[in-house]
């Protein structure tokens, strides 16, 4: 059953995760660091500082023992059906890259984040009509204000071929522990070496190689993390 809830965690990241999600995936740092290696770049966060993660990224995240990190995860699913606008919007939301730093409405989105935390715990009357106002507020100030660009049809016709992606990272995921190569790999998804590993590339922001290796040590992981979920519709 696809996800079509958001879900707000206070998230206690003390190690390596990977992360893919079908969805907005929004993150302000509470306490610690916070590191972000994504489509080739690497993302150093540090207390009050805040990034969105576009639908369908992976990216890797680490932290120090003292990373506190409040996460807001927004299902593809609410998105279309909430503010489609955005749905077909990249966002480029990063406050730790110098050239976003300035940006005021950081501010703005922060303080929606720990505003719906607030009205969870204290759980006054009419609690779950306040978060869902600033939700909406926070998806406003996104697209408004963090919209990087609209998504073109070539891009469209990319994000459907995100099923041969995830059967890819599937697999990934089941055979961690095995040694392969790109050469035995690249046949059982019909395509030569060569074009696997264009495709990978593309659509995952990492080799294969590298990305074999991070799935190695990330996969064999035990999280603790400690979780406070919000659902709301």
């Amino acid at each position: 059953m696809k996800q079509t809830r958001a879900v707000l965690s206070l998230v206690n990241i003390k190690d390596t995760v990977s992360h893919i999600y079908q969805g907005l995936h929004c993150l302000l740092v509470l306490s610690g660091t916070l590191n972000i290696l994504q489509n080739d770049c690497q993302y150093h966060l540090t207390v009050d500082d805040m990034t969105a993660i576009n639908p369908a990224q992976l990216c890797v995240l680490s932290g120090d023992p003292s990373a506190l990190v409040l996460s807001l995860q927004i299902p593809e699913e609410f998105l279309k059906e909430n503010c489609r606008e955005l749905y077909h919007t990249v966002v480029c939301c990063n406050s730790s890259d110098a050239e976003m730093r300035d940006n005021e409405y950081f501010y703005e989105l922060k303080r929606c984040m720990v505003m719906m935390k607030v009205a969870e715990s204290e759980k006054e009357y009419g609690y779950q009509l306040q978060m869902q106002i600033l939700l909406l507020r926070l998806l406003q100030i996104l697209y408004i204000h963090f919209g990087a660009e609209q998504v073109s049809s070539l891009a469209a016709e990319v994000k459907t071929k995100d099923r041969t992606l995830e059967e890819i990272l599937s697999y990934l995921q089941t055979a961690y522990h095995q040694d392969f190569t790109v050469q035995e790999i690249a046949p059982r998804f019909y395509m030569s070496p060569n074009y696997f590993s264009k495709y990978f590339k593309r659509h995952v922001g990492m080799s294969f190689h590298d990305s074999a290796e991070a799935l190695d040590k990330i996969l064999t992981w035990q999280p603790e993390l400690e979780f406070v979920q919000i659902q709301f519709n």
